[in-house]
């Protein structure tokens, strides 16, 4: 019964599309009808193709992300975070460990410069 009726989504917006071929929502509801029959690669053209029609709509975005993270294809939120805390605490680490090596070094410079006036 419920590939009946993704079919006959699909036939509407088709026909819809014939007549309104930039209206954004009928794309939309294409690539989730494709989705539901798990064409995933058709779900995603229509989803980009309403997206195009209509670079804001943020409903298209959402489906086209939903698919992709479901697909393996984008990262989770929490993934991402991980991965952005663990670099900006890296760059923090290396920051403290330059400062660390330039005291470092300047300490051991001025011993080294001091021995050799010192003669030793």
């Amino acid at each position: 019964q419920a590939e009946a009726d993704w079919e006959g989504l699909l036939a509407e917006t088709e026909t819809t599309l014939a007549l309104f071929p930039d209206e954004e929502t009928v794309m939309q509801f294409r690539g989730r009808a494709y989705r539901e029959k798990g064409d995933a690669e058709r779900a995603a053209q229509w989803f980009l193709r309403a997206i195009g029609a209509k670079p804001s709509f943020v409903g298209a975005r959402i489906d086209l992300g939903r698919l992709y993270e479901k697909e393996g294809k984008l990262e989770s939120f929490e993934d991402v975070q991980e991965r952005v805390y663990m670099t900006i605490r890296s760059r923090k680490e290396m920051e403290i460990q330059r400062r660390l090596l330039e005291e470092l070094k300047e300490h051991y410079d001025v011993v080294i410069h001091r021995s050799e006036l010192e003669g030793e």
